[in-house]
């Protein structure tokens, strides 16, 4: 999941408005201007995360721990403007993926080669598909 959230971040950017002028990269940033903090470019840099455009989720195992570096890892945004519902996404993020898991299984077109498009955030084209081959555990009605 944490890789998943590394290469397809739920918010890669936030606003800000600027409250004091500030000089960056030989620019002068006044005050009130509105500003894009991209926040997760680090996802994406070889300081950070060794061969960042491969998926390996073993970046983030113990002995590697490549999220773990200071300001590296930030798919719900940084400090104290961090997303307020990140560990509730986090939890619904397995709870489905689990739910989905145990209930299907599923196939993908081995042919299929990833190409994304970006809906805001980084998205699989139109298509990736996967067929649902069997349904292990039938899902039960709270109504019934």
């Amino acid at each position: 999941m944490l890789e998943c959230l590394r290469l397809h971040p739920i918010a890669p950017a936030m606003t800000r408005t600027v409250t004091q002028d500030f000089d960056f990269a030989g620019y002068r940033v006044p005050q009130g201007r509105r500003v894009i903090v991209g926040t997760t470019v680090s996802h994406g840099l070889e300081a950070c995360f060794t061969d960042p455009d491969t998926f390996d989720p073993d970046r983030f195992a113990p002995g590697r721990m490549e999220h773990r570096r200071p300001g590296a890892f930030a798919p719900y945004g940084l400090g104290p403007h961090i997303c307020a519902g990140s560990g509730m996404a986090e939890g619904l993020i397995m709870l489905n993926l689990a739910a989905i898991l145990r209930t299907l299984d599923l196939r993908g077109d081995p042919t299929y080669v990833l190409r994304e498009v970006a809906r805001p955030t980084a998205t699989p084209d139109d298509r990736l598909t996967l067929r649902v081959t069997g349904v292990r555990h039938p899902a039960v009605s709270l109504l019934a």
